[in-house]
């Protein structure tokens, strides 16, 4: 996610934008095409790696705007314990903490998530996001044992990856290549319970 310099060219934020439209209550406009509410998405941005927040906004703007939506992002820090509690949807950024950490802000931020999802909330994890959404509904992380995954490397879409993405976007990439750096990796999603499908991953990283 983060080696997108364009962010028009960001096939996963468009897809996610896609999933995310609120059915329903389209009206007419006009100029005779259909359009929807704004769609509400918070963005919950973690201590360490970089500032995530404003990039992603501008990402999930750019993204919605090729499907005719607009966004409403608004922007809440995870360390002040802050959650997007009104939105459609939400998004968990990087950061140097391990979702296994007993910081309160982790504990906290992991007991949302699971109570914002079983609500019906529609979550997306960007790496130590990912790691946090899989431990708060019941999957298993822990540090590779393969080491580090640094700089950038492939991505290998699942069958359910293929057909979510390309569900939305038909000439999403199948090997896209992403920027990495984490330690931690999911080994488990406990599926049955959770909900959770891996959309991809590599060697170093199976579930994405």
């Amino acid at each position: 996610l983060g080696s997108c310099a364009d962010p028009s060219k960001s096939s996963l934020f468009q897809a996610f934008a896609a999933a995310c439209a609120v059915d329903g209550s389209a009206f007419e406009a006009a100029n005779g095409t259909w359009l929807q509410p704004a769609l509400r998405i918070g963005v919950v941005e973690c201590p360490g790696s970089f500032a995530y927040g404003e990039p992603l906004k501008q990402m999930l703007q750019v993204a919605a705007a090729s499907f005719g939506l607009s966004v409403q992002c608004s922007i809440h820090c995870a360390e002040a314990m802050e959650f997007p509690e009104d939105c459609d949807a939400f998004i968990v950024s990087g950061s140097r903490q391990s979702a296994n950490d007993p910081d309160e802000w982790v504990v906290t931020l992991q007991r949302n998530v699971k109570e914002a999802v079983l609500r019906g909330k529609t979550a997306l994890g960007v790496c130590f996001g990912h790691q946090v959404v899989a431990a708060a509904l019941g999957g298993k992380v822990v540090a590779n044992t393969k080491g580090w995954e640094l700089g950038v490397n492939g991505f290998d879409l699942s069958a359910e990856g293929c057909s979510f993405c390309r569900g939305h976007i038909p000439d999403f990439p199948a090997h896209p290549r992403l920027r990495y750096s984490h330690q931690d990796v999911v080994v488990d999603l406990n599926s049955e319970v959770s909900g959770l499908r891996s959309l991809g991953g590599n060697a170093m990283c199976p579930i994405q």
